[in-house]
């Protein structure tokens, strides 16, 4: 049995920077903690229909009190004290030489959503010859950050109760060896996502706008990876994962944001590799990958090379070129974090000591 506990306490004054803590089950308890004083920064929240530019400090004291005056967004309280306690809990019972079970649970008590209970279970079978069949269930939350709780902007946002977001995971999985060379593994999961965010409208009066927990939905899909050593010096394998959504927010909710909170992911990603040794001290590794499309973005396929050369036991020359099959590609649509990608070629010198 194994268990770790811990206890956070740190000051929030006008903060709009306290990371957002997903609990999750089986590693050891997240702490957060805030920057560096002494610095303000800009920053943006996006409800998905409005996106709302607000300054804020890393932490420290600068006033809000000219943004008041102004109309602008700022935290409400100014000052506040944060607390974040866990303990995680572990047990792994052998039921029979070859069925394990694996139980473990987190509690949590943090400023915002007050106390949470996060288990975690899971059954292993060891088949003969070495397969692996699991499968495992557990609960996990995300908390609300300064931002969600406190953000106001006079007559348009206001900070509410804004409660965890909670994910209930299902997973299971095999995993085997049927060759001495190959290898192999795949796992299904089913996710219920409750309690999710939503930008709502006042039902009496439209504005001020607030986040409440108006939304719902889940997610499943399969991960697979193998691969095969072709020869003593040259290895392929192949990697895929698939993703479905369905998330809803009812009309009750009032919801304006169209759930943004819950992202746009590729409904698919396969991943193809090469890595062979041409000689004793030359490398090749040949990287392969496709991605569905988003949104407001095309599916791509984009190709990485890297050839390696070791000078000495402890001295590496390498070149590698990235994004080698498009100029130029734009992998999300989010129009605040739209980045473009292109062809790009380095070399490398690596010494060890």
């Amino acid at each position: 049995m194994c268990w770790d506990a811990g206890c956070d306490r740190w000051p929030a004054a006008n903060s709009a920077c306290r990371p957002i803590t997903t609990a999750s089950n089986g590693s050891s308890p997240a702490r957060s903690r805030t920057m560096t004083p002494g610095t303000c920064r800009r920053s943006r929240l996006s409800t998905g229909a409005v996106t709302i530019s607000f300054s804020g400090p890393d932490t420290g004291r600068c006033s809000h009190a000219s943004r008041r005056r102004r109309g602008g967004a700022f935290l409400d309280p100014e000052e506040l004290t944060l607390t974040l306690t866990n303990v995680f809990v572990q047990d792994q019972i052998a039921l029979t030489d070859s069925l394990t079970l694996t139980l473990g649970a987190k509690y949590e008590d943090n400023s915002f959503s007050g106390q949470e209970f996060l288990p975690n279970v899971r059954l292993g079978w060891k088949r003969p010859g070495g397969d692996l069949v699991w499968a495992a269930v557990s609960r996990a939350s995300r908390t609300p950050n300064r931002i969600e709780r406190g953000l106001t902007l006079p007559g348009f946002l206001v900070g509410g109760e804004f409660q965890s977001e909670t994910l209930t995971a299902w997973e299971a999985g095999y995993r085997a060896n049927p060759l001495p060379r190959a290898s192999f593994s795949v796992s299904a999961f089913y996710n219920v996502y409750d309690d999710l965010r939503t930008t709502s409208l006042n039902p009496a009066t439209f504005l001020p706008l607030s986040f409440t927990n108006g939304g719902a939905g889940e997610s499943w899909g399969i991960e697979a990876w193998g691969s095969y050593d072709l020869t003593d010096r040259w290895r392929v394998s192949a990697g895929l994962s698939t993703l479905e959504k369905d998330f809803a927010a009812p009309p009750e909710a009032m919801d304006i944001s169209g759930l943004a909170s819950v992202g746009d992911d590729p409904g698919y990603q396969l991943l193809l590799r090469s890595q062979s040794q041409i000689t004793d001290r030359m490398d090749l590794d040949v990287r392969l990958r496709a991605v569905d499309a988003l949104a407001d973005v095309d599916s791509h396929v984009e190709a990485d090379v890297r050839l390696g050369w070791r000078l000495t036991d402890r001295l590496e020359v390498s070149v590698t070129g990235q994004n080698l099959i498009e100029d130029r590609r734009i992998e999300t649509g989010d129009p605040v974090r739209r980045r473009a990608f292109g062809r790009s070629v380095h070399a490398a010198l690596r010494a060890s000591f």
